[in-house]
C-alpha cells in the first residue's frame, strides 16, 4: 500500500527535508546554465567572466530581456 507524503509522520518529513537539503543544494542563477546546460566541464575564471551564454542567461533571469 502506497502512502501519500501527507500521510507520513511529521518527523519523517523533516528528516527527509534535511537530507535533501544536505545533498541537493540550490544553484545560483549565474551558475545554473554552466552546471546543467554547458558542454564544457571546466572554464578558467576569465572564460567564465566573459561567457556570452552565461551572461545572456543571467540577463534573462534578471528581467533584462
Amino acid at each position: 500500500m502506497k502512502t501519500k507524503e501527507t500521510d507520513r509522520h511529521p518527523e519523517t518529513l523533516r528528516l527527509r527535508e534535511r537530507i535533501l537539503h544536505a545533498i541537493v543544494q540550490p544553484v545560483p542563477d549565474g551558475l545554473a546554465l554552466c552546471e546543467f546546460e554547458c558542454e564544457k566541464t571546466e572554464c578558467s575564471a576569465e572564460e567564465w567572466k566573459h561567457c556570452k551564454r552565461r551572461l545572456e542567461a543571467l540577463r534573462k533571469c534578471s528581467g533584462g530581456l
